[in-house]
């Protein structure tokens, strides 16, 4: 008996396959979509202050602990609501009292606002403390 070399199926036939390039568009909208919506859910806080101008602003991009304070009084650390007790708390406990810290004042907070925020920093040991600005225009 002769050894066939040949298939027995008809050559007409399509084999079956599985197409890759359908697959990979659907993975590509896939991540793309995951990508979209993850952007929009994050929550980028940002406190919204208008600082005052001043004619001597310079910009300055050195990494300082920052002090927010809103129109209201509302002192933020860090974006987050925070006491004057535990803002000394955490200015004394940090590593390094010689790092800088910039306070960000609304230009509509009162000035006894802005003063006992600098005292906390005075008494926590900081001694290099900068209030931000912006040019003026």
């Amino acid at each position: 008996m002769p050894v066939r070399l040949q298939s027995s199926r008809n050559d007409n036939e399509d084999e079956a396959r599985i197409e890759i390039i359908p697959l990979i568009d659907i993975m590509f909208f896939l991540l793309a979509s995951f990508m979209l919506v993850s952007l929009s859910m994050a929550h980028v806080s940002h406190i919204p202050l208008t600082v005052p101008e001043s004619s001597t602003a310079t910009s300055d991009e050195t990494t300082a602990i920052t002090i927010a304070i809103d129109a209201q009084g509302i002192v933020y650390l860090d974006e987050t609501v925070t006491t004057l007790t535990e803002l000394g708390n955490y200015l004394s406990n940090s590593a390094n009292t010689t790092e800088q810290v910039i306070i960000a004042a609304d230009e509509e907070t009162r000035h006894r606002d802005l003063v006992r925020v600098l005292d906390v920093a005075r008494a926590a040991g900081v001694t290099d403390i900068g209030i931000e600005t912006r040019e003026q225009n």
